[in-house]
């Protein structure tokens, strides 16, 4: 990955990763053969928000055939679709990963981390834990 991410506001706690030691990180994982890159676009708004994005990054990271290998900084949104001041706002992020998944099975993991951070579907546009 060589571009940064775009500013904004985030957790004044997250520091962007120098592209240098990203492409060292890169250069020396053996441990996928023929990797893709994938974006995964992660959201919050229920519960502690910054802790559950950041648990949800260390499942993927966790995950067998999955190396993330750059974190977005954190934006805190409105909710989309919904009247306003009806639900608490989302705090968001973006994971690039390397993966040898194909993309259902990571698509099937993602929905397997949202369900460990209790994610419920019950509402289109509700509130959740993690998207």
């Amino acid at each position: 990955m060589s571009a940064p991410f775009a500013k904004g506001p985030s957790d004044p706690t997250v520091q962007p990763v120098p592209a240098s030691v990203i492409e060292q990180v890169d250069a020396a994982d053996t441990t996928l053969s023929n990797p893709k890159r994938a974006v995964i676009a992660l959201g919050a708004n229920l519960g502690n928000r910054l802790e559950t994005l950041q648990g949800a990054i260390d499942a993927l990271e966790d995950t067998p055939g999955v190396r993330v290998k750059g974190v977005s900084q954190v934006y805190e949104t409105e909710p989309w679709g919904v009247a306003p001041d009806s639900q608490p706002s989302y705090f968001n992020a973006v994971v690039v990963v390397k993966t040898t998944l194909p993309p259902s099975s990571l698509l099937e993991r993602a929905h397997a981390v949202e369900e460990a951070f209790h994610r419920v579907r019950d509402e289109h546009w509700g509130p959740r834990t993690l998207d």
